[in-house]
């Protein structure tokens, strides 16, 4: 990691860290930032370090996804996955929330993803821009 990601990455913890909740008016709920979203926005789900490159894509949009729960006018019906915890199983609810901004010089669609798990509130657990994750789809 480059000097300038790991200083990006720790402005970008401080405000993760002062968000603490957000409320959610088309869900009707209030969505915690917790060490899961921190977490994914550095590791990948198999707990391997994500690459510099998406680690900096993520960090670029963070500073909308307070925007993007206050503001989504669309999101995804929830799904439920089952996720594995060292031996156990739990289930955990996903939903995505889409936002689209606007700006002079171009459009950027961001999608932010929570999660529930059973007994639990709803957390943010991850983002992307679409505009990214339409790219790395056409390369494979």
């Amino acid at each position: 990691m480059n000097k300038f990601i790991t200083e990006v990455i720790k402005e970008i913890k401080i405000f993760y860290d002062g968000i603490g909740s957000i409320h959610c008016p088309v869900l009707k709920t209030d969505i915690v930032f917790n060490r899961y979203g921190w977490n994914h926005i550095l590791y990948k789900g198999n707990g391997h370090r994500r690459g510099e490159k998406d680690i900096r894509n993520r960090l670029r949009i963070f500073k909308d996804v307070p925007d993007v729960i206050k503001c989504c006018k669309w999101f995804s019906p929830p799904r439920t996955m089952t996720n594995k915890v060292g031996v156990n199983e739990r289930n955990a609810e996903y939903c995505e929330l889409y936002h689209t901004f606007k700006y002079w010089f171009k459009t950027e669609h961001v999608t932010v993803v929570i999660r529930k798990f059973d007994n639990s509130e709803y957390h943010y657990y991850s983002l992307r821009s679409d505009v990214e994750w339409l790219k790395s789809k056409k390369a494979l």
